[in-house]
Formats: C-alpha cells, structure tokens, sequence
C-alpha cells in the first residue's frame, strides 16, 4: 500500500528517484521552500505542481487539483524519500541545522508532535550530521518561519487576550522570578493568562532565549550537560523525585531530563564497551536470520563426574555438555549479539538515545548474558575437575576454583569459534596458565612457613637499624602508590577499597565495592583480577617484593 494519498504524488516521487544527484538536490531545494507556501485551505493543480518542484512541464500534463492539506502531507513524505537519496552534509551549509532531538529538547514536545508538525509545513529532511550519521534535521530559517507562523495564527485566535509580547514576556519574568518552574508549566501559566496556546507561548520564549542570551529564561536544551550533573538526575529520578521537578530544578525541558536518563541507563549498558570476536558473517545482510534463529543442534549429555565433588558443588555438574554442533551455535549468536549492540551504540549520537533504542540495547544485553551464562554453566564441572588435579596439601581448592572461574569467563570473551577448535580446549589451556603462576607461589610461601624462614626474616628485619627499615618502608610505599597511579581510575578504586590502601582505611567486600560502583559483584571480582594481574606484572619489573 502507498504511503502517498494522491497517486500522482506517488508516480512524480518515482521519476524523481532516477534523476541525476545534482538535479535531485536542486529539486529538494525548491520543494523545502514549496512545503512552506501551501495553504490547506486551498487546492493545487498537479502540473503546476510538478513545474514548481522540477522546472518542467510533466510529460501527461493534467489539470487534477489537489486539496492542499493532502498536498502537504504528500510533499513531506516526498522529501523524505528523495532526501533519504543524497548526502547533505551539515557542515557544509550556511546555517544550523537542528535534529529531530534537539527539537524536541528546544520545545519540549515528543517525536510524534515534530512529526505532526512536518504535515504542517515544518520542512523536516534527512542531512549527515556531524557525527557522520544521516538524520533527520531542520534549518534554523525553516524553524523560524514555522514557529512565526504558529504564533501569527495564536494571536488572530478569538481566545487570545490581544496582550503584546512585551506583556507576555513581563508576566514570564514575575513568574520565574517567584519560583523555578519548567519550561512546560511556564507555557502552560501563560496559556491560562494570556489564553495563548502552549506552542505559541514556547515559540515566543525560545525566540526571546535566542535573541537575548545574557537574558535568557532557560539554557539551550540542546547543549550537553556536565556528565556529573547526568548522573545526579539520573540518580534523583531512580530515587522517586519526578521528572517535572528534576525540570523545575535544572531550568531544562521534561524531554532533556527523559533523553538524560535514557542516556545514563545506556551507558550502563554498555559499561567499559563491547568485546567481541570480529567475522566476516557479522556483515551479511541475511545475518538475522541465519545466526539469531539458527537452529540449536543436539543438546549434548550430561557426561562422566570422575573426580570426587563436594555436595555444594553436586549442582553445578548436572548442567548438561555442549554438543558438538550447539557450541559453536552458541558462541556464533553470543559473539554476533554483541556485534550489533557495538554497532547500535557506536551509531547511536547520545542524544538519540530514544525508548526504542534504549530497548534494543537492553534486549541485546541481556540476550547476551543469557547465553554467556549458558556457557560457562556448561563448562564448569571443567574449572572443578581442573582445581581438584591441581591441588596441593597447601592450596586451598575453593581458592583454585575461583581463580578457575576467572579464567573461564575470560576464556568464553577471547575464544574465536570459527577456528574450529573446541572450547574446552582453549578453556583448559587459560585455566592451567593461571594454575601455574598462583600455585608456585602458595608453595613457596608455605614452605618458606615450615622451614622457619619467615620467623628467621624477621629477625634479620630486627637486626637492622631503624633509618634501614623506615627507608624500605617508603620504597615499598613509593613503588605501591606508583603502581596504583598507572590503574584505571575505576581498577584503582576497586583495588583500594578491596585491600584497604591507599585513602582507603578498611578492607570492603565486594558487595560493598559494587553497591559503591553500582555494578554486579561478579564485575567488581572481573576488573579486581584485571588490576592484579597488572600490579603483579608492573612490581616484577620494578624487582619490589618480599625478600628484595
């Protein structure tokens, strides 16, 4: 079915689409100015139509008239469809050009209300951005004869009290200076007074805003706002204080507040960005439909426990083996969910972020976290099996097989299945890489305990004189406080509240880091192991240690 009421519209759209770039840009040009002129009360004769948008007579010349409020509406689905055809990058125009976001940020209106004023003679096409993205925008000379329009046509209303914009603007300053309210309640106070409509008090506000800045009422929505105070609205708003308030409070519009809180909640998402194993089939324009309903294979078995396991652990080994075919699958589907929310959120400016979006992202992450958890459930009995074949009359087994998980989880982030290989394989591998540097070193700590070493490197540490032990003391603190400094700001704090360093003065647990960090506490135990791996690295090149 079309989405053209009138046919004609619909056969024009159609030749347009086959004309010469150049040519097409020029016929946008006059088209953008055509959509402004109609009037809906009148009706338009089609060949005089076509001789406005492209210069020439049409071939079947007809003189069918078309009401005007159709003609309107058909034009602006044409300039999306032509605009959709070329690039127009922003930067290269003379004036602004504002996206459908900021729009609604400026007048605090939703998506559906730009597209109802498109039908209306709002010129609203599609132009790259400039972050790269081709969006839909409007100029800045467009916005201001449409909202010139809308306020003309306020004032010939019967309700309205015929008060001057000097006096509406009067009473916006008593307003606000009795209290801070929203850009909407301003609107809607001024209605009531004045019996001006919202849109038509709104376009008088921004116009004084933009011609006045030093005296503006409220800031441009559409500039970004400080990062922290994102986080202190978003934090607000999940702790029950409403968006009308948070408006109130911050002199910016409901929308801004709402595309603030989708934004922070995407970021979250996201956390420290999306790791995935590239391939070619991530690109395919069927990849939808072979990877996410690809068909699950067998279901593999529940397999032989041959190493003795305590009961708390009983559970985890009943959790069936991957088939042969189903792993794969598996990975292809985590690694390809992940694929596409790194390119939703790559594509995605932070200002777009709109309920759809924020919904998607939400559906991919947990999509992918529920085959995550799949795999690893599945492959645990091998972190088990692997720590009881390892364990010493010193090590601890529930100690091994947490370092086991560990590596585990990194292993299913770092396996590329298209190499053919399977899992466990790989898995085996990182799990017994990580045995080999943590069990040499409860050996060696445990025998230095039963020979008496300790108790014999204390006495030497007693022998020495105080300046020796103070100035070892402040090397060991010095190379600590330097290793720290070259961690992330997140790993650091992690590790300080964890140990107890640093401005820390007491050991957290990691529920409590991660209430702090307001992450899982599965996360906090991931970036803990990055940042120690990285301070064991960095002391062994700088030779600190016990005994050095």
């Amino acid at each position: 079915m079309s989405r053209y009421l009138n046919r004609l519209i619909n056969e024009l759209r159609m030749q347009l689409c086959y004309s010469p770039e150049r040519r097409r840009l020029e016929q946008l040009e006059r088209l953008e100015q055509f959509v402004t002129e109609i009037k809906p009360t009148r009706a338009y004769r089609f060949d005089q139509i076509a001789i406005r948008i492209t210069n020439y007579r049409p071939s079947k010349a007809t003189d069918q008239r078309i009401p005007g409020a159709d003609l309107r509406y058909d034009l602006a689905i044409l300039m999306e469809d032509l605009s959709i055809l070329v690039d127009v990058a922003v930067a290269d125009l003379p004036e602004r050009v504002y996206s459908t976001g900021q729009l609604m940020d400026m007048f605090d209106v939703s998506l559906s209300v730009i597209y109802e004023w498109r039908i209306h003679g709002l010129p609203v096409r599609y132009y790259v951005m400039a972050d790269g993205v081709k969006r839909m925008g409007v100029r800045h000379s467009a916005i201001d004869a449409f909202m010139g329009g809308v306020v003309a046509a306020a004032v010939r209303s019967p309700r309205f009290s015929r008060a001057s914009e000097k006096q509406i603007l009067g009473e916006a300053t008593r307003l606000l200076g009795k209290s801070a309210i929203s850009f909407s309640q301003l609107a809607a106070l001024l209605r009531e007074k004045f019996g001006l409509n919202d849109l038509a008090a709104k376009c008088i506000i921004r116009a004084h805003d933009a011609g006045q800045p030093g005296k503006a009422f409220y800031h441009d929505t559409y500039d970004p706002m400080p990062e922290q105070t994102k986080l202190d609205v978003f934090n607000a708003n999940r702790d029950g204080l409403s968006v009308q308030r948070l408006a109130s409070m911050h002199n910016r519009s409901r929308q801004d507040i709402y595309r603030m809180v989708r934004q922070v909640k995407a970021e979250r998402l996201i956390g420290d960005g999306v790791e995935f194993i590239r391939n070619d089939e991530f690109e395919a324009a069927d990849a939808d439909r072979a990877i996410l309903n690809i068909s699950r294979g067998e279901h593999g078995h529940v397999g032989r426990r041959d190493t003795p396991v305590p009961s708390y652990l009983t559970d985890l080994c009943k959790v069936p083996l991957l088939g042969k075919e189903e792993e794969p699958d598996l990975f292809r589907r985590y690694n390809y969910l992940k694929h596409r929310l790194h390119k939703l959120w790559q594509n995605t400016a932070p200002s777009q972020v709109t309920p759809a979006v924020l919904e998607d992202m939400r559906w991919l992450r947990n999509e992918a976290t529920e085959l995550r958890n799949r795999i690893l459930e599945a492959n645990l009995r091998l972190v088990i099996r692997m720590a009881y074949k390892h364990v010493g009359p010193l090590a601890n087994v529930n100690e091994l097989i947490s370092d086991g998980n560990v590596s585990l989880m990194q292993a299913v982030e770092k396996f590329d299945y298209s190499r053919g290989f399977r899992f466990s394989t790989y898995a085996s591998w990182a799990i017994l890489k990580n045995f080999a540097k943590t069990i040499p070193e409860e050996n060696y700590h445990g025998e230095k305990f039963m020979t008496g070493q300790a108790e014999m490197l204390d006495a030497v540490a007693d022998a020495k004189n105080v300046p020796e032990r103070e100035e070892a003391a402040l090397t060991l603190r010095s190379a600590i406080n330097r290793v720290l400094s070259k961690l992330t700001d997140r790993e650091r704090q992690i590790v300080s509240s964890r140990f107890g360093v640093g401005e820390e003065d007491h050991a957290q647990t990691l529920g409590e880091v991660g209430n702090d960090l307001r992450v899982t506490r599965e996360r906090v135990r991931q970036i803990e192991a990055r940042a120690i791996e990285k301070i064991r690295v960095m002391l062994r090149k700088e030779s600190v240690g016990l005994g050095t």
